[in-house]
């Protein structure tokens, strides 16, 4: 009983970090898109 809440508690983690990696992810690529397409000059 005991392991399976690890068990639960340790995917919850991983998955949460997953996601934010992955928000982070997405949120970094898309203000790179927009910095290059709207940079000035170059």
């Amino acid at each position: 009983m005991r392991t399976g809440a690890v068990w639960v508690i340790g995917i919850s983690v991983v998955f949460q970090a997953v996601y934010l990696l992955a928000v982070l992810a997405h949120a970094s690529h898309r203000f790179y898109k927009y910095t290059v397409t709207y940079a000035p000059g170059d």
